[in-house]
């Protein structure tokens, strides 16, 4: 939202895919920060450690679903599976999804296959 109100074209991009983005500065009290590259809106994505991918029969690459449940509950598809030793399992949404689902830290969600 940020970036369509400041009239940036972000791509939606994995995070850390950063080559041929926008770059931005950002200033306020205490200084500015310039950036030429790395602008981007990144894909909704799962955290999972091995055994978290093997529990749910994924790996590297493969997208899962999010179900979020509540008022305003939503099926969330296409969550990027990313998988590494260190990674808990954790889930990454923008605000923007988050709000359109009102998802508090009590809404209950299950993640699909």
């Amino acid at each position: 939202t940020d970036a369509i109100a400041l009239g940036f074209e972000i791509p939606l991009r994995p995070s850390g895919n950063i080559k041929d983005t926008p770059g931005c500065m950002l200033m306020g009290p205490n200084g500015f920060f310039e950036m030429e590259q790395g602008v981007i809106r990144a894909l909704r994505h799962v955290h999972l450690s091995p055994e978290d991918a093997d529990f749910y029969g994924v790996k590297v690459g493969d997208e899962m679903g999010l179900k979020i449940g509540g008022p305003c509950g939503l099926t969330l598809e296409k969550l990027l599976c990313r998988v590494h030793p260190s990674f808990k399992l954790e889930v990454h949404i923008d605000t923007d999804e988050g709000n359109a689902c009102n998802l508090q830290p009590d809404t209950s969600c299950e993640l699909i296959r």
